[in-house]
């Protein structure tokens, strides 16, 4: 399969893709331990967030078992504001897109809430790269669901054979393209075992610049 010249429009996952979403998570997380003096119930950050992932880091399921009700959903309010204006990127990003933008028609289609996303994508000055921004909160429908990538596609005015699906979730990127008939590239950043001749993988954002 020539790679380099089979396709025409590349489809980006935004979080943990592009977006660190795991960096960024971490220090929002924090501006909101010291901004509600969680400290005062856990006196090392590090126990604070080690509490959190006994609960699969659901934060309002959380906050709900040791905080009154308003409370805990003005700090998740809060908490996802903060969030959204976190800036970290992925390395190598912007020297990827860069790259990439010069030969395809790129877009991002991501699930979440559109003003948290659209506010992740114009801080950290991504949208100079892409044509369209997908969301499922927009759309109404959210990935792995067959319905979005045909949404999305048809939207694009693209062909699925001259279309490349790229992200980090096995289940919501890789699986969900496949499902309507897409190629994908997966991101695997933890090398997870996964065995599958039909899907390209990749470690490193930067890679797709040796592929593409």
């Amino acid at each position: 399969m020539n790679v380099k010249t089979k396709y025409e429009h590349l489809f980006f996952d935004l979080d943990n893709t592009i977006w660190d979403f795991t960096a960024n998570y971490n220090e929002a997380l924090k501006d909101i331990y010291i901004k509600y003096n969680l400290k005062s119930l856990y006196s090392i950050f590090d126990s604070f967030k080690h509490k959190l992932k006994q609960y699969n880091y659901s934060l309002s399921f959380f906050l709900d078992t040791i905080l009154p009700k308003k409370l805990s959903t003005q700090i998740i309010n809060d908490f996802e504001e903060i969030l959204s204006k976190k800036i970290a990127l992925i390395h190598g990003t912007e020297k990827t897109l860069s790259y990439l933008q010069q030969k395809y028609t790129l877009h991002i289609i991501t699930n979440g809430t559109a003003p948290h996303q659209k506010q992740k994508i114009e801080n950290t000055n991504l949208n100079k790269y892409f044509k369209t921004i997908y969301i499922s909160d927009e759309i109404g429908v959210k990935k792995p669901q067959k319905a979005f990538f045909e949404y999305v596609i048809k939207s694009s005015n693209a062909k699925k054979n001259k279309s490349l699906i790229i992200g980090d979730s096995w289940n919501s990127d890789i699986l969900g393209a496949k499902s309507f008939g897409l190629e994908a590239i997966y991101i695997n950043k933890k090398n997870k075992a996964i065995k599958s001749d039909a899907i390209i993988q990749i470690s490193d954002i930067t890679q797709l610049c040796l592929i593409l």
